[in-house]
C-alpha cells in the first residue's frame, strides 16, 4: 500500500490508526453527529431544509451531567449541545436553531 501511495510504511500505519478513530455515521444519516450535519450545511453540501430535517430527526443522546466541580461527566457528542455549539461557531444561523428547537419542543 505504501508503494502504491508513494508514502512511507509508517505514514500508512499512522493513517490507518487515525482512520480507526473516525466515528461511524448514524443509521439513516450521512453524518456521525448533529455537529457534522451542521458542518455539511455550512460547506454547502446540503440545503437549509435538509439540515432542519436532519437536526429534527436526529436521535439525540442524553446530555451528560456535571459533577460538583462543574466539569462535564461523559461525552456531549450527539447531544443537542452540538446544535447549540453550531450556532456559536457560525455553522448555522439563529433562524435554523429556532426552527429546529420549536419543532423538537412540539
Amino acid at each position: 500500500m505504501a508503494e502504491i501511495l508513494r508514502i512511507s510504511q509508517p505514514a500508512v500505519a499512522t493513517a490507518l490508526q487515525r482512520a480507526a478513530k473516525v466515528p461511524e455515521t448514524v443509521a439513516n444519516f450521512k453524518a456521525a453527529s448533529p455537529h457534522e450535519v451542521c458542518q455539511r450545511y455550512a460547506a454547502g453540501l446540503i440545503d437549509r431544509d435538509e439540515v432542519v430535517r436532519g437536526l429534527v430527526a436526529w436521535p439525540y443522546s442524553d446530555t451528560p451531567k456535571f459533577n460538583e466541580f462543574g466539569e462535564v461527566q461523559g461525552d456531549a457528542t450527539g447531544t443537542f449541545t452540538d446544535v447549540e455549539n453550531a450556532v456559536m461557531f457560525g455553522l448555522i444561523d439563529d433562524s435554523i436553531y429556532e426552527e429546529v428547537f420549536n419543532q423538537l419542543a412540539d
